[in-house]
């Protein structure tokens, strides 16, 4: 049976200066155990606004963004909302 895949958690408030920092640190932990790359990595997040409440990002038309959807060299995707 394949190992299951790893969960990571950043716990609490970052901004994104400290969430830049902890993912540097998620990164060097896996390289010390030996990972050399990963496959279909998610973050989930609450977005907030300099007042600490959360926030729904829009996308260049003013709809509300479900996903972000970023891979390499290709440019990035931005999924809008659906209701359903």
């Amino acid at each position: 049976m394949p190992p299951k895949n790893l969960r990571i958690r950043l716990n609490g408030r970052h901004d994104l200066e400290e969430m830049s920092l902890l993912l540097q640190k998620v990164n060097a932990r896996l390289q010390d155990q030996g990972v050399r790359s990963v496959e279909n990595c998610a973050l989930y997040l609450a977005p907030l606004n300099p007042q600490g409440e959360r926030m729904e990002l829009l996308d260049q038309d003013g709809e509300r963004l479900e996903a972000i959807e970023i891979s390499l060299p290709v440019a990035d995707k931005f999924i809008k909302a659906t209701n359903g």
